[in-house]
C-alpha cells in the first residue's frame, strides 16, 4: 500500500497518486497529463489542479485523470472539488479490487467534518474489496471521530489480528489505547512498532505525533509496571556498580522491554554495553543510540538521527 500523510488525530488510508497513462492526442492535454503528475510529484497541488482539469477535460472517461484530480485537490485542501473528482474516479473504475477512489472520498469527507458520510465510503470500499485491515483501521478512525469508541476498538483488534505490522492499524490503536481506552501495555506497543516500523516513513506527520506520544505515556503508566521497573534498574545500578556489566545489561534490557517508553533505560542500557565491552558491544550501543533518537527525537542524549538511517 502506498500512502500520503493526512492531518487527523487518527489516520485513513488513502493511496498515493498513479501514473497517468501518456499519449494523448492533442499536444495541451497531454501536457497537461505531464505536468499535472509532475506537480503532484513536486508537491505543487494547486498547479496539479489546474493541470488536471485540463487533462480531465479531455479525458472525461479516465479513471486514472480523475483519481490524481481528487488527490491534487485533496492535498490542496479543496476538499468539496476533492470529493467529486473521487466521485467520478469511483464510477469509472473497472477494476473490481481497486478501492482507491473510495478511500480518497472518504478522507476528503473527513475533512470536512463529515464523518458519517467518510464511514459510508470506507464501508463501500469494504463492500468492494473485502475486509482489508487497513480499511477497518480507517472505518476505525471515523467511528472515532463519531465518539464510536467500541465499534473502533473492535475494528481495531480485528484488523491488528489479521496484519499486526500495518501502520495504519498501528497508530490509530496507538491512539485508541492512549486516549480512549487508556491501557498502557497496548498503547506502548502499537506506537513502539508504528515508530520502529520502515512503513511508517510514510507518515511523517504521524511519526512527529506518535513520537511525542510515546515520550509523554507515563502519564498512563501503572504504579505496578513503574514499581518493576525502578526494582530491575536499581539492581543493574547495583550491578554494575560491583563490575557486573554481564547482569546489568541483562536487568536494564528487562526493564526496556517492560517500558520502552522509558528514554532513561535506553541510555543507562547504551551505558552498560560500552562499559561491558564484548565483541559487537559498540555496534549495540550505536544500534540503541538511534533507536533512542528514533524513539526521542529531540532529546539530547541521543544524536540526531540521519533520515537516510531511519529503520
Amino acid at each position: 500500500m502506498h500512502t500520503l500523510p493526512l492531518r487527523s488525530a487518527a489516520l485513513a488510508p488513502i493511496l498515493a497518486a498513479l501514473l497517468l497513462a501518456p499519449g494523448c492526442g492533442r499536444v495541451p492535454p497531454e501536457t497537461a497529463v505531464a505536468e499535472g503528475q509532475a506537480a503532484l510529484e513536486a508537491g505543487d497541488w494547486e498547479k496539479a489542479v489546474r493541470m488536471l482539469e485540463i487533462a480531465a477535460k479531455a479525458h472525461p472517461d479516465s479513471a486514472d485523470v480523475f483519481f490524481n484530480l481528487g488527490m491534487a485537490n485533496l492535498m490542496a485542501s479543496h476538499n468539496k472539488a476533492a470529493e467529486r473528482a473521487f466521485l467520478r474516479a469511483d464510477d469509472l473504475t473497472a477494476d473490481p479490487d481497486d478501492a482507491a477512489a473510495l478511500e480518497g472520498l472518504a478522507e476528503a469527507r473527513r475533512r470536512r467534518g463529515n464523518f458519517k458520510g467518510a464511514a459510508n465510503a470506507f464501508e463501500a470500499a469494504i463492500r468492494k474489496v473485502n475486509y482489508r485491515p487497513y480499511l477497518r483501521a480507517g472505518l476505525a478512525a471515523c467511528e472515532m471521530d463519531q465518539g464510536f469508541n467500541g465499534s473502533a476498538k473492535d475494528l481495531l483488534d480485528t484488523a491488528l489480528a489479521e496484519n499486526p505490522d500495518d501502520p495504519v492499524c498501528l497508530y490509530n490503536a496507538g491512539v485508541l489505547y492512549m486516549d480512549k481506552f487508556p491501557e498502557f501495555e497496548k498503547a506502548v506497543s502499537c506506537l513502539y512498532r508504528f515508530l520502529v516500523s520502515p512503513a511508517s516513513r510514510a507518515y511523517p506527520e504521524q511519526c512527529a505525533e506518535a513520537a511525542r506520544r510515546f515520550s509523554s505515556l507515563g502519564a498512563i503508566r501503572p504504579e505496578e509496571v513503574e514499581n518493576k521497573v525502578d526494582d530491575l534498574m536499581t539492581k543493574a545500578a547495583g550491578a554494575a556498580r560491583a563490575g557486573d556489566a554481564e547482569k546489568a545489561c541483562a536487568l536494564a534490557s528487562s526493564a526496556f522491554k517492560l517500558d520502552p517508553s522509558n528514554a532513561g533505560i535506553l541510555k543507562r542500557q547504551i551505558a552498560f554495553l560500552r562499559r561491558r565491552g564484548h565483541p559487537g558491544d559498540e555496534e549495540k550501543a550505536r544500534g540503541n543510540e538511534r533507536l533512542g533518537a528514533l524513539l526521542f527525537p529531540g532529546d539530547a542524549r541521543f544524536p540526531a538521527l540521519d533520515p537516510d538511517a531511519a529503520r
